[in-house]
């Protein structure tokens, strides 16, 4: 019969380096507040914004879904330890 290996620690590092990735996420801050009179452009300036704020969006979505996936691991750990318990028990 095959065998499994579950290395619970590289998982759980896997875990923090990806749930860890949330925190970096973000807009540059210095795109924040008002840029009119540096870039002397309203329009220019108004675009900047608009896509200053669709980024802080996005980067908001994806840090959700990276603090999420950061479970993922352990999940996958726990599971296999219980399905290996489980198999255990059974008289083959």
């Amino acid at each position: 019969m095959s065998e499994l290996k579950v290395v619970e620690s590289l998982l759980s590092s896997l875990a923090v380096s990806v749930a860890g990735a949330a925190t970096v996420l973000g807009a540059d801050p210095c795109l924040s507040g008002s840029v009119e009179g540096v870039l002397q452009s309203a329009s220019v300036a108004e675009a900047l914004q608009t896509g200053t704020a669709q980024q802080q969006t996005r980067c908001s979505v994806i840090a959700v879904v990276a603090t999420e996936a950061g479970g993922f691991p352990r999940t996958v750990a726990a599971e296999l330890a219980s399905a290996d318990a489980r198999l255990a028990r059974l008289a083959f």
